[in-house]
């Protein structure tokens, strides 16, 4: 399920001490990320050479290295052996090593490159749409396939229902569902990689098709790997949800949405959310709900499904199966919202 050569993030940047490695999973890859010794991140295979332990479970030393807690191996940046106390001092000949990989720190994440055709980056990782305020950073396990949640970002169809009290467009203090109000939605799909869809007023106002880069968009999109901005500006919501397959029926998310208004110009902050925002959970335990009886192959459409579609055939063609990419298009749909 996980598609490769692409950046994906291994954790949040606080997430990460200076003498702690953390253990991050990829698919069925399983590596450890840790800080040498000016603080830089780095990432090899989470198993030591010699036994097979988890370096994760190890520690990292003064000289930057992270050693294995079974033996005391020691590894550089590299993955090569630098270490072995058993041999003593000045008798290391070795020239073990582990696989290592390609590691950037940026957007207040750090990011493992998961190789496929290519050992080397094709491209720097980028998360868009960042704004003055206090951002908070969840992470969380979802039991869903990946490809089920990407496409319910891109499902307007379902808050109304799902998200009855939590939706930031509804008012909060009303336990049933709001009233329905028809509405009309453009789509755009762009570069066969990428699905944006936005609200069209109802008075038929013109619209300037919106960006994630424009502050006042109000937008919801798609882009592999595997990520979806929720932006209404409206409701002053900025979310950006970046999934990371683990297998055909799980997933982490790292989350991260702008909670908190900018308190004067340039204020930037992040913090550590540990506990499961409630609007996150409804939509995860539906999922997961449908997860035992997951098969795209027998699922009913109609044409407000066709953004998830888009995002579900994009995906397919990121695993070279049959389906192709998606050209550039334009389409509208309606949905009761």
């Amino acid at each position: 399920m996980l598609a490769r050569d692409h950046w994906y993030i291994a954790c949040p940047s606080l997430k990460l001490a200076e003498r702690k490695p953390l253990a991050a999973q990829f698919g069925d890859l399983q590596v450890v990320v840790f800080r040498g010794k000016n603080g830089e991140p780095h990432a090899l295979l989470d198993r030591c050479c010699h036994r097979g332990v988890k370096l994760s479970r190890g520690r990292v030393s003064e000289n930057g290295c992270i050693a294995c807690g079974y033996h005391g191996w020691e590894y550089d940046a590299q993955g090569n052996v630098q270490h072995i106390p058993s041999l003593g001092d000045g008798k290391m000949r070795s020239k073990f090593q582990v696989p290592s990989f390609h590691v950037r720190e940026t957007h207040h994440y750090v990011w493992v490159w998961i190789p496929g055709e290519s050992e080397a980056p094709t491209y720097e990782p980028e998360l868009r749409g960042f704004a003055p305020g206090t951002w908070i950073q969840f992470s969380g396990i979802w039991k869903c396939n990946v490809s089920a949640a990407v496409e319910n970002q891109l499902d307007t169809a379902h808050p109304v229902f799902s998200h009855p009290t939590t939706y930031p467009t509804f008012e909060t203090d009303r336990e049933l569902n709001p009233e329905l109000f028809l509405s009309t939605w453009r789509g755009h799909v762009e570069d066969g990689n990428k699905v944006e869809i936005y609200f069209l007023p109802t008075d038929g106002t013109p619209v300037q098709r919106p960006t994630i880069e424009n502050p006042g968009s109000n937008i919801t999109a798609f882009e592999m790997p595997y990520r979806n901005y929720v932006f209404l500006t409206s409701a002053n919501v900025r979310a950006i949800y970046n999934w990371i397959p683990l297998s055909e029926d799980t997933g982490r998310l790292e989350y991260m949405s702008l909670s908190w208004p900018p308190k004067g110009p340039g204020d930037f902050k992040v913090r550590i959310w540990d506990e499961e925002l409630e609007i996150l959970a409804q939509d995860r335990v539906l999922l997961e709900s449908a997860q035992g009886t997951y098969n795209p192959s027998r699922d009913k459409h109609v044409p407000a499904d066709r953004p998830p579609l888009a995002a579900r055939q994009i995906i397919h063609h990121a695993h070279q199966l049959a389906a192709a990419p998606p050209k550039d298009q334009e389409f509208e749909f309606e949905v009761y919202a």
